[in-house]
């Protein structure tokens, strides 16, 4: 009750601004913070304006300031009108690999962009891409166009875009293995890190399925690049159409480009993991943010819930591990709507396109498998007439003992072939 009134610092010639008096008040409540632990610096505090303004009038309440969270990056937004306290922090040399499962068998490995090339240092590919994304983004908005072809274009282009697999754009977001790069990995001096959820993804799998991802694509990617050159000359004719662009002639050329891009990127992650593999840490901030988004049914409500626990993110893996029948069956661990909140949570926009994309589409692979699944059920019931029993189960059980015999057998020759051809390698 009698403590002395905050002197608010002024300037000459009269009072402080807005701006002037919410920096003030920010640099009040750093000063009130920082002898008990509770940031470490401005850069690590994200509390809105009226929440700073309520810890100076009442410091009760630091406790509820949010903490920083784990493996975010440290920043100021540019419209918070917060004043870092300290200089601002490097640019992070070490690059971040996570590996995100999307169902307990499939998976999306996204590369980290540490900084965008300076205008000046962009190659001439790196030109043509930028100006592309802005031409498709123009289009997007155009309503000036005759017939409105250009929003056409752009809508159906992005349903052919949705069909390209995750796969491919996750390995597009790796760098290009070039000679300098080469060396920099085997000399050290390139840094990275891999990340991914450990109560959902087991780590000694993680280099087995980054493996797979960098090489079982290749061979593909490659013939599908060569068909792309060799198909673009049969586009010419479309040239001839009057106003609008030649769109056959473009699509091919951005698969070519797409497939190139993919081709490079699972070979630097190859040679990755050849020559300089960095060992993989599982992310609490991974584990926290999957473990939230199966426990709530939306992104708004796993905003305003507290934040899982570790004996909470143990039982929900506990629980998708039973769904799978000892690993025998596929079953989601992402939702679509996390992506935005995985990618807040470490500071990656364009990561939540990728995490939608992939999760759409194993969602509709796995969908598609329990239809059939379903059809062939029917259909096997069908075929003995009785609605409860299936072809198989009206087999003697001799000719089941013999099937089952045959199969075990022809499992058994796939194993031994599966070793000696791993021996050759």
């Amino acid at each position: 009750m009698g403590a002395a009134k905050q002197a608010w610092p002024t300037r000459a010639g009269g009072r402080l601004s807005k701006v002037e008096l919410l920096k003030a008040l920010h640099s009040d409540v750093i000063a009130r913070l920082a002898p008990v632990g509770t940031v470490r610096t401005a850069l690590q505090l994200r509390t809105p304006i009226p929440a700073l303004a309520s810890a100076v009038t009442a410091p009760a309440i630091v406790k509820n300031l949010p903490r920083h969270r784990l493996g975010a990056k440290e920043h100021v937004s540019p419209s918070s009108g917060l004043t870092p306290a300290s200089p601002p922090a490097p640019l992070q040399s070490t690059m971040r690999l996570f590996l995100l499962p999307i169902s307990t068998r499939r998976s999306l490995v996204y590369c980290e962009k540490l900084h965008e090339k300076a205008p000046k240092d962009r190659s001439i590919l790196d030109k043509l891409t930028l100006k592309a994304n802005e031409t498709w983004a123009a289009w997007e908005k155009d309503e000036k166009a005759v017939g409105n072809w250009k929003k056409k274009v752009t809508f159906y282009g992005n349903h052919a875009l949705k069909r390209i697999p995750y796969e491919e754009w996750g390995l597009k977001t790796l760098p290009t293995l070039t000679d300098r790069r080469k060396q920099d990995i085997i000399d050290g001096k390139a840094k990275h890190e891999i990340l991914f959820p450990g109560r959902y993804l087991k780590q000694e799998r993680v280099t087995e399925i980054l493996t797979k991802l960098a090489q079982e694509r290749q061979g593909m990617h490659r013939s599908k690049l060569i068909w792309s050159v060799v198909i673009m000359p049969f586009t010419a004719p479309f040239m001839l159409v009057p106003v609008i662009p030649n769109l056959p002639f473009f699509y091919v050329l951005y698969r070519a480009w797409s497939h190139w891009k993919a081709l490079t990127g699972s070979k630097y992650l190859e040679f990755l993991l050849k020559h300089n593999q960095p060992k993989p840490n599982p992310s609490w901030a991974l584990d926290e943010a999957y473990t939230a988004g199966l426990m709530y049914p939306t992104r708004n409500i796993s905003r305003a819930a507290p934040r899982p626990t570790e004996e909470e993110a143990d039982k929900v893996s506990g629980v998708v591990h039973q769904q799978t029948n000892n690993e025998s069956e596929d079953v989601m661990v992402l939702q679509r709507w996390n992506g935005k909140l995985i990618a807040e949570q470490f500071d990656l926009p364009d990561m939540e396109v990728e995490i939608e994309r992939a999760v759409e589409q194993v969602e509709n692979s796995i969908e598609k498998k329990e239809k059939l699944m379903e059809q062939k059920i029917e259909q096997e019931k069908a075929a003995t007439g009785t609605p409860d029993q299936r072809a198989k189960d009206a087999l003697p059980d001799h000719i089941m003992h013999k099937i089952h015999d045959e199969a075990e057998l022809v499992a058994e020759r796939a194993k031994e072939a599966h070793a000696k051809e791993a021996a050759k390698h």
